[in-house]
């Protein structure tokens, strides 16, 4: 089974295509705690078709796998929008690919399906005046939501904002302090303040759990990362020939502290490359993380699996 650890997705037919992809647990990750009710329902809705499923396979014969019927890759038109011609037959393709990378013929899988409560850095500066840790901290309460974030420093986009982003990474740090929860972080050329934000919160808090989703920063700072026992996350920049230095940190980063994700709708893996992505490709990102660490296909979703409740132990299997 795997993992995707962050992607951003809003209709059904997208998350049931990725149960056939042998894809079983989602972290739909918030970037606005004004769109968080949204995603909560998506959530729900995902544990009350599990329920229902459960409860049809009670009341089949022995040996007799559940499915949900309608659903699947067929109700997803359109999922290849970003070039108008990735449509649902070669989501069909992956979805196949993934079964069989995972041992061959199995039940339809319903995803488990999680969420964070944070605000992306892109619109810190919008949000400062709204948006506390008392909010962010009530917003964690919920149950499905595991994580604080997705929240961090991007400077690529944002250079012109750096204070207000890191005030509103400061509120982040503080809620994960209070709450426990991990911090999702979001970081893009801003190294120096992360590093000096993380160590001094960690100070504070005795601590801090998280995870720099969508990696793809240097050794330097993977191992400075490493050094505060967070996980780094493998998006489909792995695979792309324009990652083999991304790619490289990882081969080096412990097995045990690595997550793979698909950030979909964007940065969709190799073969795919171009279109928009969605959980169901995070099998070809797997692949990849399994060939630079030598490891099979079955075995990284395992591990990869297993790092995820590792880390967001909120989340029950």
């Amino acid at each position: 089974m795997f993992t995707d650890s962050h992607c951003h997705i809003e209709d059904d037919a997208t998350a049931f295509r990725a149960g056939e992809a042998g894809v079983g647990v989602i972290l739909n990750a918030g970037k606005d705690l004004d769109e968080a009710a949204a995603q909560l329902l998506m959530c729900e809705r995902m544990d009350s078709l599990r329920a229902a499923q459960s409860a049809a396979d009670r009341g089949r014969p022995a040996g007799v796998a559940g499915e949900l019927n309608g659903t699947g890759a067929g109700g997803g038109e359109g999922t290849g929008a970003g070039d108008g011609d990735g449509g649902s037959g070669e989501n069909e393709q992956s979805a196949g690919r993934g079964s069989e990378a995972c041992g061959g013929t199995m039940k339809r899988i319903i995803p488990q399906m999680w969420t964070s409560a944070g605000v992306h850095p892109d619109s810190a500066p919008n949000k400062l005046g709204r948006i506390g840790v008392a909010e962010i901290v009530r917003a964690a309460e919920h149950p499905k939501v595991i994580a604080i974030g997705e929240c961090g420093l991007d400077y690529h986009y944002g250079a012109d904002a750096k204070a207000e982003q890191k005030e509103m990474f400061a509120r982040h740090i503080e809620a994960a302090g209070i709450t426990g929860l991990p911090l999702m972080i979001h970081q893009r050329e801003a190294e120096d303040d992360m590093l000096d934000m993380l160590r001094r919160g960690a100070e504070k808090f005795g601590g801090l759990a998280g995870v720099i989703h969508c990696f793809t920063s240097t050794q330097a700072f993977a191992d400075a990362v490493r050094e505060l026992g967070f996980y780094i996350s493998a998006s489909g920049i792995v695979t792309f020939k324009s990652g083999a230095d991304v790619a490289a940190v990882f081969a080096s980063y412990p097995a045990d502290k690595i997550l793979i994700e698909t950030d979909s709708p964007y940065l969709a893996p190799v073969p795919y490359r171009g279109k928009t992505n969605e959980p169901a490709f995070v099998v070809k990102t797997a692949e990849k993380i399994a060939a630079i660490k030598g490891l099979t296909i079955e075995e990284t979703a395992r591990i990869t699996t297993d790092n995820f409740f590792k880390l967001y132990r909120k989340a029950k299997r």
